[in-house]
């Protein structure tokens, strides 16, 4: 057995030895730089600190993001109102569209129509114009006829009283002999006769040129009143192309001072008239006074359907005869 100082010599020295051999492991575990006990507890002060100081800054961060999301939320909310708004405009442009549309529809149809009875209308101005080129001619023809015939009557009327200076002596006449007599008496019954019907003929052609004139002066005032008509028809058919081409109508150019544009005729003023029958009648194109005063019957008979009322109304309420009072009042110059 050992003695007893050399076992805790021993003891000793193993204990050292793993003192040495802990050292040495702590040494390679931790590295050269070990710290004690007190600076660990310094150290992990120091990063409660930093932790609660990062835990603060954690917290505010998520309040700041609270806080954004909360506004994300109403912006998407104002979004979406305004989205549904502008859905609700959007739905009430497409109807606004498909109104115009149906719009366009029905005046690209009464363009149509207009157009159609532009084409009626301009093919009766041509046959009215027709009408009194011819009637001028006749007249032209009646007024050369009649002009040879007063020239056939003056030669006539002349021989007549040649005549009648011839076999004015009475005793002339009792010594004439009856071979005489019976040579002038005939001569002087024929020529008699021949005037009587030259001077029916004269008559007769006296009447036709008044029929003549006045037929020309009724094709004239149609021919004025589609005139009238025509005017508003190619102006608003114009408008409806400028409309269907994308551009917009020109506006009218002003009037030159020297020569002012003449405002329509109130044609309310004709008793039976009233606004309703104003605005059809505008719509007809009838804006004057004249161009009623120009009417004749079957022209007004034709105007009372197209504007809706019973055809004897213009003649019952005197349509005419006020148009040409008051148009006559309308000539007149202002004192």
């Amino acid at each position: 057995m050992l003695p007893i100082t050399t076992a805790l010599l021993l003891c000793a020295g193993a204990l050292a030895t793993g003192a040495l051999a802990a050292w040495a492991l702590l040494r390679l575990r931790f590295g050269s730089d070990f710290v004690s006990a007190e600076a660990h507890r310094g150290e992990l002060a120091t990063l409660r600190r930093r932790y609660r100081r990062r835990q603060r800054v954690l917290r505010d961060a998520l309040r700041q993001l609270k806080l954004a999301v909360e506004e994300l939320r109403e912006d998407l909310r104002v979004a979406t109102a305004r989205h549904e708004t502008q859905q609700t405009l959007l739905a009430a442009a497409r109807a606004e569209a498909d109104r115009l549309r149906e719009e366009l529809a029905r005046e690209t149809a009464a363009a149509a129509r207009q157009l159609a009875e532009l084409g009626t209308a301009t093919a009766q101005v041509a046959t009215l114009g027709r009408q009194l080129a011819e009637a001028r001619d006749r007249i032209a023809q009646h007024e050369r006829d009649q002009g040879l015939q007063r020239i056939e009557h003056d030669e006539l009327v002349a021989r007549t009283q040649r005549l009648r200076a011839l076999s004015a002596p009475a005793s002339a006449v009792e010594t004439v002999p009856c071979s005489e007599n019976g040579i002038a008496a005939p001569a002087r019954e024929a020529s008699r006769t021949l005037l009587a019907a030259r001077n029916a003929r004269i008559h007769e052609l006296e009447c036709q040129l008044r029929e003549n004139e006045s037929r020309l002066g009724e094709l004239q005032s149609s021919l004025d009143t589609w005139k009238y008509r025509i005017a508003p028809l190619t102006l608003h058919l114009q408008r409806q192309r400028e409309k269907r081409n994308g551009r917009q109508a020109p506006a009218a150019a002003p009037p030159a001072p020297a020569t002012p544009a003449v405002a329509p005729d109130d044609l309310q003023r004709i008793r039976g008239i009233g606004r309703g029958l104003h605005r059809k009648l505008r719509e007809q194109g009838i804006e004057r006074f004249q161009q009623l005063a120009h009417m004749g019957p079957a022209e007004l008979a034709n105007l009372a359907t197209a504007i809706g009322v019973a055809t004897s109304r213009p003649q019952r309420d005197r349509w005419v005869e006020q148009a040409r009072a008051l148009a006559a009042t309308a000539q007149q110059p202002s004192v």
